[in-house]
């Protein structure tokens, strides 16, 4: 009887068990938690809200701009006008009212 080489027995086990590990890195590298495609989901997600962020800050600046005029130092004698008009439901008995 030829005694066994345990190198050249474990060799094909030791390399078999390396490639699967490795399948195992590069599945999670692509599709994992925090893989290729996790990062091309927040890249969209990011843009989605950086649309929704333009438009809530143009809702801020255009409120921040009605505040200004409405402010003790400047008020604006037109908007002052619509808004009380708009609030109290009142007009003039010559005015025409277009309600949305």
């Amino acid at each position: 009887m030829s005694r066994i080489d345990w190198r050249q027995a474990l060799a094909p086990g030791l390399y078999g068990l390396i490639c699967v590990i490795a399948l195992i890195f590069g599945h999670s590298a692509i599709d994992g938690d925090r893989g290729l495609q996790a990062l091309y989901e927040a890249r969209s997600t990011i843009t989605v809200l950086q649309a929704e962020l333009a438009v809530a800050e143009a809702e801020r600046d255009e409120v921040a701009n009605r505040v200004r005029r409405l402010s003790d130092g400047t008020i604006d004698l037109d908007l002052l006008d619509e808004r009380a008009r708009m609030v109290l439901g009142q007009a003039r008995p010559d005015e025409i009212l277009l309600r949305p």
